[in-house]
């Protein structure tokens, strides 16, 4: 059915980044033969849940918003945060024009903005894989598994949305340049028919990192623990005699579990800070996680996985159109966006001043941590 056929954008995962990709692309140039693979089926659990109400903004740019919210996700109102203090203070969302943001059932959004893709004409293949690709004159030529079996495309652009592991960017040779060693472990959790309804994001920090904590929909939540990599070994918390003693020592985290049951075991991944060196190369771009991943403290990862898909959408069209400069404006777009998140994320995380002897803390406020950060200033001036 697909074997042999010609796209014009073939974008590599069905994540955020790339379905905002193709909404845009095809609300834009309906016209366009789009084909988005997909390595699942959208039932597997994706850690990421919090949607700020901004990122609203970004789903009616991708014209899904009315859509989005006859899902009737949890709504959230703001995050609690002993930061700095071990007293709990609010930050509320009743200074935005929507003063509500949202819990979010990924495996229900992310298959929405796939079905609202296809609907626009998209076509997706899941549980597909890209195996391989041979750079033609006027695109490329691509090997893809699709339910195990071998098909041949061609493409004239190619997306990397394939997430933090950057496939494409990957067989590239692009560079990554990572930040920091953040780390996250997690368990998901049943909440008792006693516990009240507590909308609100819960973040406190502790000597070597900081807790999380939010509402899940099905009357779950999940419970995180942030360190840094070299240091988790330290707490065992891939045990559960680690992830115990660790979780009694905290205030406010601990308080928030005293009627659940455990759904299932820890899981960990990875949340360090990193982005490529240039998310753009000949006739391809990378888009969300692929070209840059943000600190879930910041709640950013799924606007910045919807905004890059957007204007990374734009660089194509304009591309095609022709003009001049698109992609390189797409890449410095990134790299000065990349610096203002550097920026406000040392901030933040200056204005926690209890364990400055600490290494998790000691490393971010020193300035060890950004020393990478430093060295992107002299690649504004580079070729791409």
């Amino acid at each position: 059915m697909y074997n042999n056929q010609q796209y014009d954008v073939l974008i590599i995962g069905g994540g955020p980044a790339g379905t905002a990709t193709a909404l845009t692309l095809l609300r834009h140039q309906p016209e366009l033969k789009v084909m988005i693979v997909e390595t699942g089926n959208y039932q597997q659990q994706r850690v990421g849940e919090s949607l700020p109400p901004l990122a609203l903004d970004a789903l009616r740019t991708l014209g899904v918003a009315e859509s989005f919210l006859q899902q009737n996700h949890l709504p959230t109102y703001g995050t609690c945060a002993a930061w700095g203090s071990d007293e709990l203070y609010a930050n509320e969302f009743i200074f935005q024009l929507n003063n509500r943001g949202w819990h979010l059932d990924r495996c229900r959004f992310d298959a929405f903005l796939a079905e609202e893709a296809q609907d626009k004409g998209a076509t997706l293949l899941c549980n597909s894989k890209v195996l391989n690709y041979d750079k033609q004159a006027e695109g490329y030529d691509l090997n893809i598994q699709y339910q195990n079996q071998p098909i041949s495309l061609k493409a004239r652009f190619l997306v990397d949305a394939s997430g933090r592991n950057a496939w494409l960017a990957k067989r590239e040779k692009v560079a990554k340049i990572r930040y920091d060693k953040l780390v996250g472990f997690c368990r998901f959790y049943y909440i008792g028919e006693d516990m009240p309804e507590d909308t609100y994001t819960l973040v406190e920090a502790w000597e070597n990192g900081w807790w999380y904590s939010a509402r899940l929909p099905n009357r779950q939540l999940i419970v995180a623990a942030m360190t840094d990599a070299d240091l988790a070994g330290r707490y065992q918390l891939n045990t559960d005699k680690g992830w115990q003693q660790l979780l009694t020592r905290s205030t406010h985290t601990r308080s928030r579990l005293h009627t659940v049951t455990t759904i299932d075991q820890q899981q960990a991944w990875p949340a360090a800070s990193q982005r490529l060196i240039r998310t753009i190369g000949i006739r391809w771009l990378a888009v969300g996680d692929a070209a840059a991943t943000l600190d879930p403290l910041s709640s950013q990862g799924i606007t910045n996985a919807l905004r890059t898909g957007i204007f990374g959408a734009y660089a194509i069209l304009d591309f095609f159109k022709g003009k001049s400069g698109s992609l390189e404006k797409y890449d410095r777009w990134m790299r000065e966006s990349y610096e203002d998140y550097l920026e406000t994320k040392a901030q933040f995380y200056s204005e926690e001043q209890r364990w400055p002897q600490h290494a998790f803390w000691k490393k971010r406020q020193t300035g060890i941590e950004f020393e990478s950060y430093q060295n992107m200033k002299l690649w504004k001036s580079e070729s791409p």
